[in-house]
């Protein structure tokens, strides 16, 4: 099953607006802008550019040397 026939299915059987945050990842630009375009068709969606954080885990990025880093550190202070 697509991912926009699981997407489908979980609007029709629900009765509440749902908020759904998705962090699309990968090399190849054009295929993002595709799948981006194709939920856009479907769902009402925003682009709030490069993620900075999501669930709570910090993203930082070297484009030079292509890396990308996750940090969990304000959790780990609000957990201690």
């Amino acid at each position: 099953m697509s991912l926009l026939k699981v997407f489908q299915m979980m609007t029709l059987l629900s009765c509440y607006y749902m908020f759904i945050d998705m962090l699309i990842v990968g090399k190849d630009i054009s295929r993002i802008d595709r799948l981006k375009k194709t939920l856009g068709e479907s769902f009402a969606m925003k682009n709030f550019g490069a993620a900075k954080r999501i669930l709570g885990i910090h993203i930082s990025r070297d484009r030079r040397e292509k890396k990308i880093y996750l940090s969990q550190e304000q959790y780990i202070r609000k957990v201690l």
